[in-house]
């Protein structure tokens, strides 16, 4: 992978902390302050890629990056992969350059359930309790005590139905746990697990900063080598969400057979 490629990775995966740090800095009049994000993981298919950068002001400046390749064993079962990966997670960060031990990850596309529902709403009953009963437990007929979940409401897609149109991401909670110890193991200190949808939004938040920008709509494709995450944004609201089994690998078997 490409130094070009690795600083887009940091776009993503730092993005919501950068955004966040960048607009608390602007409000305390403190935007010349000067300090390293948390080291960015994004566990992809065929390579664990790790990145940080540096704020001054609003300007990010590469730190470190670096990254290992998935050999072809594990490269097709998604826990044997995650396995390798975090077992090589601290010679990559000790090797690699990177300044502190706070890091952020994305959640790896292969343990995210992405579901689009209508829950009608109840008062006094919060939503995020209503989509435990509605989907994790009765829809799916899963564990709500298994499962770590969040939602996000599609801003006016209810109308005046009594519902409200949410998205739910969803990860089975030994795979949190999974991660969180792979990352411990490593000396490093977790301050952060977001969805790749949510990563992905947030990295073009620079792009829509006018009063104006909730009217646009974006479509955006994160293809990876096993898979596609696909978004559709209002402005920098999630609207749509929703995750394919086709990436850049069925691609090239596509190509590869036409010939």
């Amino acid at each position: 992978m490409g130094l070009g490629a690795l600083k887009q990775l940091g776009g993503r995966l730092t993005s919501a902390f950068s955004s966040k740090l960048a607009n608390q800095r602007a409000g305390s009049g403190t935007a010349g302050v000067k300090g390293p994000t948390p080291i960015a993981l994004d566990f992809g298919a065929r390579s664990l890629k790790c990145l940080q950068v540096s704020w001054e002001g609003t300007t990010p400046t590469l730190i470190a990056a670096a990254s290992i390749e998935t050999p072809a064993e594990p490269v097709m079962d998604p826990r044997k992969r995650l396995e390798f990966q975090l077992q090589n997670l601290p010679r990559l960060v000790r090797e690699g350059g990177f300044k502190g031990r706070r890091v952020v990850c994305a959640i790896p596309r292969w343990m995210t359930l992405c579901k689009s529902l209508q829950v009608p709403r109840q008062d006094g009953v919060p939503l995020s309790t209503l989509v435990e009963l509605s989907l994790i437990h009765i829809s799916l007929q899963l564990d709500p005590a298994a499962w770590v979940h969040r939602c996000t409401e599609v801003p006016g897609a209810g109308g005046t139905s009594g519902k409200a149109e949410v998205i739910v991401m969803a990860v089975q909670r030994e795979l949190v746990e999974k991660l969180m110890a792979g990352m411990a193991a490593a000396k490093l200190e977790p301050v952060g697990m977001h969805s790749a949808f949510a990563a992905t939004l947030h990295a073009f938040d620079y792009m829509h900063t006018g009063t104006g920008d909730a009217q646009q709509n974006t479509l955006y494709l994160d293809i990876g080598s096993a898979g596609t995450n696909v978004i559709i944004a209002h402005g920098r609201e999630l609207a749509f969400a929703r995750v394919m089994d086709l990436g850049g690998d069925h691609l090239d078997d596509m190509v590869a057979r036409q010939r």
